[in-house]
């Protein structure tokens, strides 16, 4: 290994790697158990009690609600039910939110 190289690698230990980031996998939940946000920050400061929970818990956060502040699995997920009210989509698309201003055939989904 000539000098050139060697300097390199004991440069390179000289070098802060950064840190791995932890996350906290939040579900926050409303007064009836039903979970209305999860999120990975545990900077947030809400007021919705919260319960932390594993990454695959959260990823399936729709299959759980909460009881006496303890995480349980419902027997059947929750889906979106068709409504006169509640999430306004885009007609026949469920998953397309629209905004108040856009003018486009819609329908409402609540949970």
């Amino acid at each position: 290994m000539n000098e050139t190289t060697q300097n390199f690698f004991e440069a390179f230990k000289l070098i802060d790697l950064p840190k791995s980031i932890e996350f906290e996998y939040r579900l926050y939940y409303d007064q009836e158990g039903r979970i209305i946000r999860g999120t990975t920050s545990p900077n947030e400061n809400h007021e919705e009690p919260y319960i932390v929970v594993d990454l695959d818990t959260f990823e399936n956060q729709r299959m759980y609600y909460v009881r006496k502040g303890k995480l349980e699995k419902r027997r059947t997920p929750r889906v979106p039910e068709l409504s006169t009210q509640g999430y306004r989509v885009v007609k026949s698309q469920s998953l397309l939110l629209l905004d108040v201003n856009e003018k486009i055939e819609d329908q409402y989904y609540e949970w």
